[in-house]
């Protein structure tokens, strides 16, 4: 009996020490993170520093002016002061709340990387987003293809890579240099996440 006694004082010595370490936290940097609330999405920027969580910013929200608003001020605030998601909702705001936890828990658990490859006119920048082994999001940052003709390319090929969760997807037709070139910079920047 003294030792079932003994083995539960330290498992309950255990779980306090360790529920004070809070959320595992992601590489120093800037990430961006969704969540579902009431009007739709609600989009954070989570700046880490020194392993810290630094500051959350609103980026972009349906919530409805007025009920949201606590969430807005309280769930952000109380993440960062505890440097962890495990917080309290604010009154009359759960979903909203909900959200901005699930949007910051989203930003933290992913990985941005950045890939260049050679288009018909140039450099072809892309940054893709992974969390938890997922491409969640690929984003053209900076081209010089030619208007028009190139579209197609952009629309069709991040997401079909993004939907196979693989790079080895078809070309779009009529712009198969700038579809070349997208999928050869999304290689670039998984092969930086691996």
């Amino acid at each position: 009996m003294k030792k079932i006694s003994l083995l539960v004082c330290l498992s309950l010595i255990l779980m306090v020490t360790f529920m004070g370490q809070g959320t595992v936290l992601a590489d120093d940097g800037t990430y961006v993170g969704v969540g579902s609330g009431n009007g739709g999405e609600v989009e954070v920027e989570v700046e880490i520093s020194e392993g810290d969580i630094v500051s959350i910013e609103v980026l972009d929200h349906n919530e409805t002016p007025g009920i949201a608003d606590a969430a807005f001020e309280e769930v952000p605030a109380n993440i960062k002061e505890a440097q962890s998601t495990d917080v309290d909702v604010a009154s009359g705001a759960t979903v909203t709340s909900e959200a901005i936890i699930e949007a910051v828990e989203n930003a933290i658990g992913s990985e941005t990387y950045v890939g260049v490859a050679e288009g018909r006119n140039g450099d072809i920048e892309v940054e893709v987003e992974i969390s938890e082994g997922d491409i969640v999001n690929i984003e053209v940052l900076d081209h010089s293809e030619t208007a028009g003709i190139a579209d197609i390319a952009f629309d069709h090929v991040p997401a079909e890579i993004k939907n196979a969760q693989s790079t080895d997807v078809d070309v779009a037709s009529g712009a198969t240099v700038t579809s070349e070139a997208i999928i050869e910079a999304v290689e670039a920047a998984l092969d930086k996440a691996n």
